[in-house]
């Protein structure tokens, strides 16, 4: 990839096609880059469309631990936790948001987060309901699943 891990990078994905391989735009070996390297990914679109781009990612992810609505993380992530899926992280309360930073600073080991949602985060950060930090640091990779 010619850009910096620390510039988010914007993706079309359609994920009609065979698998998330076939991405419009992007090349196989930016693929097998972005896996590798474990970027931290936002998945942007319809909730069906991010759930089935979640299924294709699995087999890349490792030491997977999950967090929907309701979900309590206080404990610092076990050694095991390598990866964090996010569902609709639009739905995190500022306390969420707030717990979930102070999670990923215990850890001690860097965890991929893999996080989805139905609407663009951006201007949740614009007027103030979404932390910028935690924003930048799930927005490495953004990916527009249609």
């Amino acid at each position: 990839m010619h850009q910096t891990l620390s510039t988010p990078v914007a993706v079309e994905v359609d994920v009609h096609v065979a698998g998330l391989r076939q991405w419009t735009n992007v090349s196989a070996l930016e693929w097998r880059t972005v896996c590798e390297r474990h970027c931290n990914m936002l998945l942007e679109g319809r909730e069906e469309a991010t759930a089935a781009a979640l299924l294709l990612l699995r087999p890349y992810l490792g030491g997977i631990a999950h967090w929907n609505q309701g979900t309590v993380l206080l404990e610092p992530p076990s050694r095991h936790v390598r990866t964090l899926i996010l569902e609709n992280v639009t739905s995190l309360r500022a306390t969420e948001q707030t717990n979930l930073l102070t999670w990923l600073s215990a850890a001690d080991q860097r965890i991929q987060i893999v996080s989805t949602t139905t609407q663009p985060l951006f201007p949740f950060v614009a007027r103030g309901d979404f932390d910028e930090q935690l924003y930048y640091r799930l927005n490495t990779v953004l990916l527009h699943i249609d």
